[in-house]
């Protein structure tokens, strides 16, 4: 994976005050903290726009899967897929889901955005 890794990064955990403050902020679906798991899913998109069409046309029908740690010390679990959005070669969807391991873990939060083959994001 020479050139297209994305780290798994362990967020730092806050400290109790932190999260009784963050605890207060927060609303749920289920058991899964959305304000948290939309800043991850947030901060994995932008890493992964950060490259190239080229080297995300490399995990084209690819799964990538992973765990990192929220602030709050939850576990997530984050999911990359690589789509061609129409047709082979052309414009390519890449979809970032996230979970909590929870009951989200059959609907999990989802995101995608699409890059055209001149590098450019299409909707956005």
């Amino acid at each position: 994976m020479k050139g297209f890794t994305i780290e798994s990064n362990v967020l730092p955990k806050s400290s109790e005050d932190d999260k009784e403050q963050q605890n207060k902020k927060v609303t749920t679906n289920g058991n899964m903290n959305e304000i948290e798991a939309t800043e991850i899913l947030a901060e994995q998109i932008r890493k992964l726009k950060a490259f190239s069409y080229d080297d995300l046309c490399k995990r084209i029908d690819k799964e990538e899967t992973f765990e990192v740690i929220g602030m709050s010390g939850v576990k997530y679990q984050l999911e990359f897929q690589f789509m061609w959005d129409d047709k082979p070669n052309n414009n390519l969807r890449v979809w970032v889901n996230i979970d909590d391991f929870g009951p989200r873990v059959y609907f999990p939060m989802t995101k995608c955005f699409i890059i055209s083959p001149k590098g450019k994001f299409i909707g956005e």
